[in-house]
């Protein structure tokens, strides 16, 4: 009998074995491995630490912020593949809780944006929403990914939902406006409405006023396309670069040039810093065989200031067709030996994109006005 006993007892610890083993290394290996890893981490020392996470998984396949971990430092490394793999394995889980979830989805929804995977993570936001319906941040994005992927009506679907969590008017006027203009080459008039609902929303929104003058030019209507643009120099003068092209060009078309003058000499008296508009506003007097007109104008400058070696270069320039060589000589010598030109170029402060035409949302990270202008000719 005791011989039975016996037997049944090792035989009990045969089958037990394996997972008092497992356990075991869990306790003496993998707790260590994943906070060595964060001290490596902590201590700058990203190799190491992608090691001992790596120790840490084989061991602990639940491991879950371990795995975030190695995901995050295969991206820096440049292994866009790896770290994206490593992130859709771990999606396929089903033992996960809400919040290990939204981890995994908010961290792949980045990478995929960053990557420009726009239609991949379009499921991985409609996925977060769900987990978290409160997240405004979330929602943009989702509302921005329809729009790329040319869902507009699914897109239109959550404004309501944006009014409700977006307590900036301002802000909230950029949704309206901007599926707007993404419409606007397939339904002219349902542009023209969401335009409106942006003006409804925030009257004074410059993207809303920007477009709806764009409509109006397009059908014909240039006074009313004038009024909007010279609108927004009312509301914020700084925001002149994306209006002056489109008033001269109105104005022109009406013949009333004199008017494009007067729109830069009330700026001017708004912002007499920006050095920009003096050039904008000699370079018209030039096209008016007025050379002398915009000698005063550019005499005026700032001299430090962002186009201020480019209105420098004009001056020169046009004492020279006059045949001023002397003050020619003057303004050469306050000009530095390198060249730049002066077109305007924007950066996302979030992901460093640059783009040569202004948005109010970053076409790649999607993070709404984070686009700045990127500083231009300077004196050094």
């Amino acid at each position: 009998m005791i011989i039975l006993v016996l037997i049944l007892i090792a035989l009990i610890f045969l089958a037990l074995y394996p997972v008092l083993r497992d356990a075991y290394r869990r306790k003496v290996t993998t707790l260590p491995a994943y906070t060595e890893g964060l001290v490596f981490l902590l201590e700058g020392k990203k190799e190491q630490a992608l090691v001992k996470f790596k120790q840490a998984v084989a061991v602990d396949s639940n491991n879950i912020d371990a795995y975030l971990r190695l995901a995050k430092l295969f991206w820096e490394k440049g292994e866009t593949e790896r770290a994206l793999s490593i992130l859709e394995a771990l999606t396929l889980r089903r033992t996960l809780d809400k919040n290990q979830e939204k981890k995994i989805f908010q961290t792949l929804g980045q990478f995929y944006l960053l990557t420009e995977r726009f239609a991949k993570a379009l499921p991985i936001f409609e996925e977060l929403i769900q987990l978290d319906e409160t997240d405004l941040t979330n929602t943009e994005i989702l509302f921005s990914l329809r729009m790329k992927t040319e869902r507009y009506d699914q897109a239109e679907s959550l404004l309501k939902r944006l009014a409700k969590l977006q307590k900036d008017k301002k802000r909230l006027s950029y949704y309206y406006a901007e599926l707007g203009r993404q419409v606007s080459q397939k339904d002219k008039t349902k542009a023209f409405d969401y335009y409106k609902q942006a003006l409804k929303v925030y009257p004074s929104s410059v993207p809303a006023l920007l477009y709806q003058g764009d409509y109006y030019y397009q059908e014909g209507e240039l006074n009313r396309a004038i009024e909007n643009w010279r609108q927004i120099l009312v509301n914020e003068p700084k925001s002149h670069p994306l209006v002056r092209s489109r008033i001269e060009t109105a104005y022109y078309d009406l013949g009333k040039y004199e008017e494009v003058i007067e729109v830069y000499q009330e700026l001017l008296g708004k912002i007499p810093d920006d050095v920009t508009l003096y050039v904008a506003l000699a370079q018209i007097y030039e096209k008016k065989e007025e050379p002398k007109q915009a000698i005063a104008v550019l005499a005026r400058a700032p001299a430090k200031g962002d186009g201020a070696f480019f209105a420098q270069l004009m001056l020169c320039a046009l004492h020279l067709k006059e045949g001023a060589i002397k003050k020619a000589e003057w303004v050469l010598n306050q000009l530095t030996e390198r060249f730049k030109t002066n077109k305007d170029k924007f950066a996302c402060e979030n992901c460093g994109l640059v783009i040569q035409q202004f948005a109010w949302q970053c076409p790649r990270c999607l993070v709404w006005e984070s686009i700045k202008t990127v500083d231009r000719d300077r004196e050094p």
